[in-house]
């Protein structure tokens, strides 16, 4: 991290790491500082960098039945996770259209054909972020109002039971990431817009790891049935080691007072999200 001063650093296999490295990361990300001892001396060197992290569920497949993201990761420290300003879960949800793309994208590689289809031209996009890192933008008055209302409405709705608790250090990340977005725009100022673009794609981070944004999102209608519906798969093949019929689950799912249009509609997100195959005749399990 210290070599990636005023740079991106990236880490693959994060859950894997020691926990002194762990432990070292800490600092880096809270101070931008990495400091080292060493026969007595004590150095402190610059880390001022972005960090773009990559982990794995514990159990090799992301578990939305419940299960919190502290849950699904396993032993990954939740103070890490606090500090980073934005989390997304990338799920590998089976698709004919993006697995034929793909699968035609790796085995093209092996042709040893030299390929050109970038969009913008690596120096030339090489040299804009450069010259965008220059520009020190200064925040609006309406960008202050729509970050401050968004982190207040985040704050009084958060659930205190949840393991990522909203502390200032959210209110830090959505100006930082104002501040991006008026930066690759070569603007001195951030804007209502910037700041508007910040509070939608924290809204989306937050979501992705059951963070309530808004009052009554505790826990949605959708995410509730969907819930239901693998807890009563689960349940049925633990008590039964078969998986149970679409007009069992359908009946079973209608005793917590799931309408069948809804059990219909839940049911059929699970298999198109891979979460649910169907497994013989006209029975399902969890894949």
């Amino acid at each position: 991290m210290v070599l990636g001063d005023k740079g991106l650093v990236c880490i693959d296999e994060m859950d894997k790491m020691n926990n002194d490295d762990r432990v070292a990361i800490h600092e880096a990300l809270e101070q931008g500082t990495v400091s080292i001892a060493k026969a007595g001396h004590k150095t402190t060197l610059n880390a001022r960098c972005a960090v773009l992290c990559a982990a794995n569920p514990a159990f090799g497949r992301w578990d939305s039945s419940g299960k919190t993201i502290t849950e699904n990761l396993g032993k990954f420290p939740i103070t890490l996770l606090s500090r980073m300003d934005l989390i997304f879960i990338l799920r590998d949800i089976p698709s004919v259209e993006e697995d034929e793309r793909m699968a035609e994208h790796i085995l093209s590689l092996r042709k040893n054909v030299s390929h050109n289809n970038d969009i913008i031209p690596v120096p030339l996009l090489q040299k804009y972020i450069g010259y965008a890192k220059r520009v020190t933008p200064i925040i609006g008055d309406g960008a202050i109002k729509t970050l401050k209302d968004f982190y207040v409405e985040l704050r009084r709705t958060q659930d205190p039971h949840h393991p990522i608790a909203i502390t200032p250090r959210q209110l830090e990340s959505l100006a930082r990431i104002a501040e991006a977005r008026a930066r690759i725009r070569l603007s001195d100022v951030i804007t209502v817009e910037d700041a508007l673009a910040a509070t939608k794609i924290t809204e989306r981070s937050c979501k992705d790891v059951s963070i309530p944004v808004k009052e009554g999102e505790r826990e949605s209608s959708d995410l509730i049935d969907r819930r239901l519906a693998l807890e009563f798969l689960r349940t049925n093949l633990e008590k039964y080691s078969v998986g149970p019929s679409m007009d069992q689950w359908i009946q079973g799912l209608g005793r917590n007072r799931i309408t069948r249009k809804r059990a219909k509609k839940t049911i059929k997100i699970l298999i198109d999200d891979g979460e649910v195959i169907e497994w013989g005749a006209n029975e399902y399990r969890i894949r």
